[in-house]
C-alpha cells in the first residue's frame, strides 16, 4: 500500500494481481491511462504517460 505522510511518500510492496494491459500476474501500480493498474513492463512501454500519472497520483502535480 502506498501512503503519504505530509510531504513524504511511502511506497510499499503490493500483492500480485493481473495487469489491465497485458494480463500478466505481477505487482501493479495505478499509473496506466485512467488509473489502469499496470505492471512494470507495461509502464516502461510509455514512460512519459506512466511518469505523468505517477507524479499526479503520488505528488498531486499535473504535468503538461
Amino acid at each position: 500500500m502506498t501512503k503519504r505522510i505530509d510531504d513524504i511518500v511511502i511506497i510499499e510492496e503490493e500483492e500480485p494481481d493481473f495487469c489491465e494491459y497485458c494480463g500478466k500476474l505481477a505487482e501493479l501500480r495505478p499509473y496506466g491511462k485512467n488509473g489502469a493498474r499496470i505492471c512494470f513492463n507495461c509502464g516502461i512501454k510509455n514512460k512519459e504517460e506512466t511518469n505523468k500519472n505517477m507524479e499526479r497520483i503520488l505528488f498531486e502535480r499535473k504535468k503538461h
